[in-house]
């Protein structure tokens, strides 16, 4: 009986120790964070860089894009501190880049619908100047690899944008249209900008 009682404690220690390293390799795959809500800048990065964000609910992601909308408009260039990751941190970021998109777009679908016409033009542009920072971002992001031959431009996938329309294109009803509306008017404003970049914008043509 003595033998048995052992025997028993014995078993259950050895399933607690395996429990413990169990939850203890959940916590070094998914490092335990805060809200996305309250956390620092340095957290949000670590969220970012550290976390498969596919795994997380799309509250959460919507939580996430939200501050970091936040933080680039307080610090323009989040491109420079991502130069120093790793080649497995840059490939986490990338891929978390491509997954905040659809949530960050549907906010400004949303936000877009609600405003007067009036402050609808100024909304386009700063919609197109925060997506060229997430551009910038995923770029720096991909040069080391790309330097190293350990990917392609064709491996990089999808353009942000195109990750935008194909998200409006999963949309139904009264959300696909206001997701149409919206890509209407970046789309028109994109090529507005692009103008005075055209070699033929602004100079005389031949025989004038």
């Amino acid at each position: 009986m003595l033998y048995n009682r052992y025997g028993i404690l014995f078993v259950g220690a050895c399933v607690a120790l395996i429990a413990v390293a169990g939850g203890a390799g959940y916590f070094l795959v998914y490092p335990l964070l805060p809200d996305p809500t309250v956390a620092s800048r340095e957290q949000l990065l670590r969220w970012v860089v550290l976390r498969d964000l596919s795994q997380e609910t799309f509250g959460t992601r919507q939580a996430l894009v939200r501050r970091l909308d936040v933080e680039f408009d307080q610090a323009p260039d989040l491109a420079g501190p991502a130069k120093g990751l790793t080649d497995s941190q840059s490939t986490r970021l990338r891929e978390n880049i491509a997954i905040l998109v659809e949530p960050w777009f549907v906010d400004k679908v949303e936000h877009f619908a609600q405003l007067p016409q009036k402050e609808r033009l100024g909304y386009v542009d700063h919609f197109l100047d925060r997506l060229e920072q997430w551009r910038k971002l995923s770029a720096a992001c991909a040069k080391s690899q790309l330097a190293k031959g350990q990917t392609s431009m064709a491996d990089l996938g999808v353009s942000l944008f195109d990750r935008v329309k194909a998200s409006s294109q999963r949309a139904e009803g009264e959300k696909r249209k206001q997701m149409s509306a919206f890509l209407v008017a970046v789309e028109t404003r994109w090529l507005w900008r692009q103008m005075p970049s055209l070699p033929f914008f602004g100079k005389a043509q031949p025989g004038q």
